[in-house]
């Protein structure tokens, strides 16, 4: 699959405010006044709790795809929405996470992207932000692919001279077909050091 990053030009809104066109990494709480009251006290700085809402709006080609949303880095809460539809809701803010946009992409139109994020106080004991403080990306590939995070490299076994390496790969597809999975070892200096396919 393809990975694009989609980081820059989009709509913000604090707590359903006036919208502002902002660039990701992007934390929301770091411009808001603080106080001795607010619930997450000196842990988190005395920075109030909130929600952001990011929107995005893009273009989606007529030739059918098959597309995910990569997040980096949501503070916390985080609602995914694609053309009004809810498609997955991320309650972790350390964790990066995958969506799969492709049931509810309108191809050949413009779509909407709205990713909701809440800063909920008291959370953490140090100061969290809030919102997408990481890059976001959206990885594009055909009806057979390797989604992110399905390729697994393990060397259970190396010294200066040899090492040995195992790959584990999985492969989806929209459909049933048959196909050959070819897989190549590079070195350093850019020469082919080993090779294997499975059908």
């Amino acid at each position: 699959m393809k990975k694009t990053n989609i980081s820059k030009g989009w709509l913000f809104s604090y707590n359903n405010g006036a919208q502002q066109q902002v660039d990701l990494p992007h934390d929301f709480i770091i411009r808001q006044p603080r106080s001795p009251g607010n619930p997450g006290g000196s842990s988190n700085g005395y920075y109030p709790s909130g929600s952001g809402n990011y929107l995005k709006y893009e273009r989606i080609p007529e030739r059918k795809q098959h597309m995910i949303l990569d997040l980096d880095g949501a503070y916390m809460c985080a609602e995914i929405r694609l053309n009004e539809n809810v498609l997955a809701m991320h309650p972790h803010g350390y964790t990066p996470f995958l969506v799969d946009l492709t049931p509810k992409l309108r191809f050949g139109r413009i779509n909407k992207l709205d990713i909701r994020t809440h800063c909920i106080q008291p959370s953490t004991r140090w100061y969290s932000g809030g919102g997408l403080y990481r890059d976001v990306f959206l990885w594009t590939g055909g009806s057979a692919r390797i989604e992110p995070w399905d390729v697994f490299v393990m060397t259970p076994r190396a010294d200066e001279d040899a090492a040995e390496i195992h790959v584990s790969i999985s492969v989806s597809s929209d459909e049933e077909l048959q196909a050959v999975l070819r897989c190549t070892v590079v070195s350093p200096s850019g020469e082919t050091a080993g090779t294997g396919q499975v059908r």
